[in-house]
């Protein structure tokens, strides 16, 4: 289970950058500029295309390092936006 609030998540310019979800507001905050809170309100569907490429990756990959550490800066950025350990 998730702790983070489930996407999507969508801004609302009209309401000094509110970030919700649903009925929940994620991110209220007056000096969020709108190019960053895009990037925040997207941020549940990129995690899971993120989880999804890595699984991908981990079927396909045969040996080859420079994608092997693509793969665990993914990871990487997956454990850092879960909590999870590495």
């Amino acid at each position: 289970m998730s702790k983070y609030t489930p996407g999507p998540w969508r801004v609302i310019p009209e309401h000094e950058m509110v970030i919700g979800a649903g009925d929940a507001t994620i991110v209220y905050e007056l000096n969020t500029n709108e190019d960053d809170a895009r990037l925040i309100a997207a941020a549940p569907e990129l995690l899971e295309a993120l989880k999804e490429c890595v699984s991908a990756m981990d079927k396909h990959m045969e040996g080859d390092g420079y994608t092997a550490i693509r793969v665990g800066l993914a990871r990487a950025a997956i454990h850092k936006a879960t909590g999870e350990q590495a």
